[in-house]
């Protein structure tokens, strides 16, 4: 489903020949919508962490994870489409685990803990996605 999102998101019908209703081809019209609107509010706004105890600088660990996490979740350098959350939040987490920034600006302690909260978010979207489907 997530390869119909060109298909969807410039509002053409989904199969001419589709055995869906025109019910369930809005709940999927509106899940896609959701999706979207999911992966925008979490870019513009990464998952808080809690900060090591040894963190000497806690703004600038948040502020280097922010600055990050941030221009790699807006920009077109993920692979998928803004509605497949759960593959784009991965390739983040992946993109972030070995980003030499975050190494420099960041404690283990913290990175560990921000990463982890990316972790959660993914599990949280696999055990919810059914949800945004639902009208």
């Amino acid at each position: 489903m997530v390869e119909m999102e060109p298909k969807l998101s410039s509002g053409e019908p989904i199969d001419v020949e589709s055995p869906l209703t025109r019910s369930e081809l809005t709940h999927i019209r509106c899940g896609y919508l959701s999706l979207r609107c999911w992966w925008s509010q979490l870019a513009s706004k990464p998952p808080s962490f809690k900060h090591s105890p040894r963190c000497m600088y806690p703004e600038k660990c948040s502020y280097a994870w922010r600055l990050k996490f941030e221009g790699l979740a807006e920009t077109e350098k993920i692979p998928f489409p803004k509605v497949d959350g759960i593959r784009r939040l991965q390739e983040v987490q992946k993109c972030l685990t070995v980003d030499p920034f975050l190494t420099k600006f960041m404690p283990e302690t913290c990175r560990h803990n921000a990463l982890q909260e990316l972790q959660k978010c993914r599990e949280n979207l696999l055990r919810q996605l059914h949800h945004h489907f639902d009208l």
